[in-house]
């Protein structure tokens, strides 16, 4: 008896934990690029490392993304220019996990960045190809960022 009140009781425990917390995702569609500005994709594909670990972003020291999940996409527009990106752990926020510097991004360019979950929190920042990021990103999703 007292085993069944502590399975129902961790049981409602973990639907209250997890209903809610965020929404729906969406999956990958195409965003129009802005007059004047560059698109960049950030994502980040299904992987057994760091998935409990939300990641935040960074452009130019400016967060973009408070809230980066596993198997997500994120897209970002940007003034032309020299873009630095870095991801930091959303909960600690304080080290940089990796930055890259996108050199002389140009308006109406898309560029695509793939974050590469490791062991030991190690995460790479990659530049990929067009046609590389097009049909990684597709396995992705959107969500929302979070309110806080």
């Amino acid at each position: 008896m007292l085993r069944r009140k502590f399975i129902l009781i961790g049981t409602l425990l973990t639907v209250m934990l997890f209903s809610g917390c965020l929404p729906s995702p969406k999956p990958y569609t195409p965003a129009k690029i802005e007059e004047g500005k560059a698109l960049i994709y950030v994502y980040r594909l299904e992987s057994i490392w760091q998935r409990g670990v939300g990641w935040t972003i960074k452009m130019n020291g400016k967060t973009k993304r408070k809230y980066f999940l596993n198997n997500s996409y994120v897209p970002i527009y940007v003034e032309p220019g020299d873009i630095t990106v870095e991801i930091t752990e959303y909960v600690y926020p304080y080290g940089v996990y990796d930055k890259i510097v996108l050199h002389d991004v140009k308006a109406g360019n898309v560029y695509y960045i793939k974050a590469i979950p490791g062991p030991f929190s190690v995460t790479n920042l990659k530049v990929v190809d067009a046609d590389i990021g097009e049909k990684e990103l597709k396995e992705t999703e959107y969500y929302e960022d979070i309110k806080e």
